[in-house]
């Protein structure tokens, strides 16, 4: 799952009615009232657009200026814009794409959509992609956990990435769904979500510029954490005393899961045990061996960030 997010820091927070008037706006395709609100400009945030015509505003940073105003508001304004009620995300663009006007004294200062969970594939909000699914109900979960999904451009799911002892029974309902192919401008694209299994949600779990509270850490699932691994080897094995004891006890396979946290540095900053592998020596030595472990350091809205995630590990004698 990557949720890095990139934009530029927020000094003050948009009143709802500001924003909500720029949602307005942009529906109608209003450029005059969004001129008027964006004097300086905008700057585009991870925008996707799927049109050539309209390629000068899609990637992952792009500065407008007030006179690409009416082009860039019809080009918006073409993929179709609702409102999101009731979430951090208070728009959404073609098939459930996330959009937030970012504001500052007043002025529209930037649109900015999550950064591609996948490369080449729509970012979803949750709502809508379960919208998408067939007979939808909630996946059954032992506990709170958060899960990365996908599908194809058929529509047809090829990811499931989450962090929790059941995931395996998890990712085969979610596997077996049937869901409406993700489509803008009538071309069938890939699309990802996140979402939240074990609890009900209707928003997509990640940070959103402008919140004004402080949250705990973010939780992601182990591939979006590995890549900026630095230190450390997953290859830890039982001492020769604990492999005897597992040989004895005529098992030839252990698996043990554990929570990671790293801190704004990269740094591990816990390490907690969420399946024991059932042999005491081990798993302290799995402990002790990931407090060991360094990352490169976590971004969220372009800031490190701390975050935590689980670590599973397979060992089997021969």
């Amino acid at each position: 799952m990557r949720l890095a997010l990139a934009l530029l820091c927020v000094p003050t927070l948009a009143h709802a009615d500001e924003t909500d008037d720029v949602i307005a706006a942009l529906a109608k395709a209003d450029a005059r009232t969004i001129a008027k609100l964006a004097p300086d400009g905008i700057h585009l945030e991870n925008l996707w657009f799927g049109s050539k015509a309209c390629g000068r505003y899609q990637g992952k940073a792009v500065d407008t200026k007030r006179s690409e105003v009416i082009k860039l508001v019809s080009c918006i304004a073409d993929l179709g814009v609702k409102t999101h009620a009731g979430t951090a995300l208070p728009a959404i663009v073609g098939p459930g794409i996330p959009l937030k006007p970012v504001m500052q004294d007043g002025k529209l200062v930037a649109l900015w959509s999550p950064a591609a969970l996948e490369p080449d594939a729509l970012t979803i909000v949750t709502d809508a992609f379960v919208s998408h699914v067939d007979h939808y109900a909630p996946p059954h979960a032992a506990g709170p956990a958060t899960a990365e999904v996908c599908v194809d451009p058929k529509g047809k799911v090829d990811l499931v990435e989450i962090a929790t002892d059941d995931r395996d029974a998890i990712s085969a309902e979610i596997k077996s769904w049937h869901v409406k192919p993700f489509a803008l401008r009538g071309k069938p694209y890939r699309a990802c979500t996140v979402m939240r299994v074990g609890e009900a949600t209707e928003e997509m779990p990640i940070d959103v510029p402008g919140d004004s509270k402080p949250a705990p850490p973010q939780n992601i699932v182990p591939s979006a954490l590995e890549t900026l691994r630095v230190a450390g080897s997953k290859l830890i094995t039982p001492d020769a005393k604990t492999k005897d004891a597992i040989a004895l006890s005529g098992h030839d396979k252990v698996i043990g899961s554990f929570k990671l946290c790293i801190d704004d540095t990269g740094k591990v900053a816990s390490v907690s045990k969420l399946k024991t592998t059932g042999w005491a020596d081990y798993d302290a030595k799995i402990d002790r061996e990931l407090h060991a472990w360094a990352y490169k350091p976590y971004e969220v809205n372009g800031k490190p960030a701390p975050v935590c995630t689980a670590v599973t590990f397979i060992y089997q004698q021969h």
